[in-house]
């Protein structure tokens, strides 16, 4: 079945089924793909766009909408120089997109990285943080783990540094002990940064599916069955999205005017730091930078030698965000209508790039995540 001539969803599976299990058997047969065979890759995209129609055009990419019978699906075409490809566009969760495609991985990840990170596009990934990964491990067979640590808030002095980056890859059945293993190593156990897991889950004796999960929200599969992969890819954007609800609805800072003054609503959510800022104008150059990874440009009152106000926009949609950090802690005030990922990019981030034991916590050290 041709790619562009999808009509439906059902269509949609048939192919994707079909692309998922040839080449599941080709791997288990020669351990390798034929030319211009890829496996299947799902992104999850935020979005706060009405419609994929108003996707941004990009640089040096040209890019066509097609509709299908399915008001909720549409089929991107997208093209730079020779290369191709094509993404599958689910918005029947209007809040939390999938784009399914079957190119290459060099190609499509570069588009979908470019696509959202271009300033206020209203488009974000999600950010699935180390212990949403861990617990990802748990729900199937832990087959593989990726670690990739790299402290950017130090400029000198390096080599006093235990840690500036970690980087690895292990695939096979004792991943969750190595990643154990290195949770206990106290020079260690802040840069144990999980950016991606693989799980394998079965459903029956005979369908299964392997999913390799990225932090960013990239999902590649093979198997016997598209419908364990979509069972996957839905329980995380229930679990992801139930976490953007409670931080919008319970946190969020809003008030009411009466005669005789205000009324608060909300709570700051607070980033708890395990390892200390040595250096809070390094780490806050850094943290402002108005680039990727954070994504935040702000204004700076300190109110004391390791204590400081931030007034920051959030540059994923021109959200404002009011920050407090001393040497242990950030504080984050999400006004309300705000949009709650970028609490969670911002926490995740953290756990990347300075201290992969932070917790997010609300009121009374409650554990949002």
């Amino acid at each position: 079945m041709e790619k562009t001539f999808i009509k439906n969803r059902k269509e949609l599976r048939e192919y994707l089924e079909s692309v998922m299990t040839k080449t599941y058997e080709k791997l288990r047969e020669e351990y390798e793909l034929e030319y211009g065979q890829n496996l299947l890759k799902t992104y999850i995209i935020e979005s706060h766009l009405s419609s994929p129609s108003n996707i941004p055009k990009l640089k040096d990419y040209g890019m066509s909408l097609s509709k299908t019978g399915d008001t909720t699906l549409h089929v991107l075409n997208v093209v730079r120089d020779d290369l191709r490809g094509t993404f599958y566009v689910d918005t029947f969760n209007p809040r939390f997109w999938l784009l399914h495609t079957t190119d290459r991985s060099l190609f499509t990840d570069r588009f979908i990285k470019k696509m959202v990170s271009t300033t206020m596009n209203s488009l974000d990934h999600p950010w699935l943080w180390t212990q949403f990964l861990e617990n990802l491990g748990e729900q199937g067979i832990f087959r593989g783990l990726s670690l990739k640590y790299d402290d950017i808030f130090v400029e000198d002095d390096e080599e006093k540094i235990p840690v500036k980056t970690l980087s690895m890859r292990l695939w096979g059945t004792v991943a969750s002990r190595v990643l154990n293993i290195l949770k206990e190593d106290k020079e260690l156990r802040h840069a144990v940064s999980l950016s991606g897991i693989g799980i394998k889950r079965y459903f029956d004796e005979e369908s299964f599916v392997i999913d390799d999960i990225s932090f960013w929200g990239k999902f590649t599969a093979k198997g016997t069955s598209i419908d364990g992969h979509f069972h996957i890819l839905s329980g995380i954007k229930k679990d992801y999205e139930s976490v953007i609800k409670r931080i919008e609805d319970e946190y969020a800072i809003t008030y009411t005017k009466f005669e005789t003054g205000f009324r608060f609503r909300g709570s700051p959510l607070t980033i708890i730091l395990k390892k200390e800022i040595e250096d809070l104008n390094l780490f806050l150059k850094e943290l402002l930078a108005a680039r990727k990874p954070f994504r935040i440009w702000g204004v700076t009152k300190f109110l004391d030698k390791d204590f400081v106000k931030v007034c920051a926009t959030d540059l994923h949609n021109g959200d404002n965000i009011d920050l407090e950090i001393s040497s242990q802690w950030i504080r984050i005030y999400l006004p309300h209508g705000s949009c709650g990922n970028t609490v969670l990019r911002l926490f995740t981030n953290i756990q990347r790039y300075y201290d992969s034991e932070a917790t997010l916590e609300g009121i009374e050290n409650e554990r949002i995540v």
